[in-house]
């Protein structure tokens, strides 16, 4: 069984064939804590348009423990930035977010010339909110 398992992931691997990277490291979230009425930056980095698409940054914040299917506190998508690094800000209202923890979700997505679409790399990093 584990044969089988090295062997399809070496063939994927030599076709260039991967599974989206969860990768905390291709984010930074500052600051952290970050106090109400600040602005919190979410910078994505590795997100890069190419040659037959077009890159995405989609970032997502939701309260600790918020069930899936809840929408986010803040949602947005840009397009990512040539040299790779994308700076997202959200504002941190007092109203939105109340002293606690969040997640901070991102995404790189590429937009294919043909319709299609695919996720370079997902992402997620835990942020305190301070009053």
């Amino acid at each position: 069984m584990r044969r089988g398992i090295v062997g399809t992931l070496a063939v994927l691997l030599v076709l260039g064939i991967a599974a989206p990277t969860v990768a905390a490291s291709k984010i930074k979230v500052r600051p952290n804590p970050v106090e109400q009425g600040e602005r919190l930056k979410i910078k994505a980095k590795d997100c890069i348009s190419g040659d037959g698409y077009e890159a995405f940054v989609e970032v997502e914040i939701v309260a600790k423990g918020t069930p899936n299917k809840a929408p986010p506190i803040f949602d947005a998508t840009e397009p990512a930035d040539d040299d790779g690094t994308t700076l997202i800000k959200a504002k941190i209202r007092k109203a939105k977010y109340p002293p606690g923890t969040y997640i901070v979700y991102v995404w790189c997505i590429h937009e294919f010339d043909d319709g299609s679409e695919g996720i370079w790399y997902k992402a997620k990093k835990s942020v305190t909110v301070v009053a």
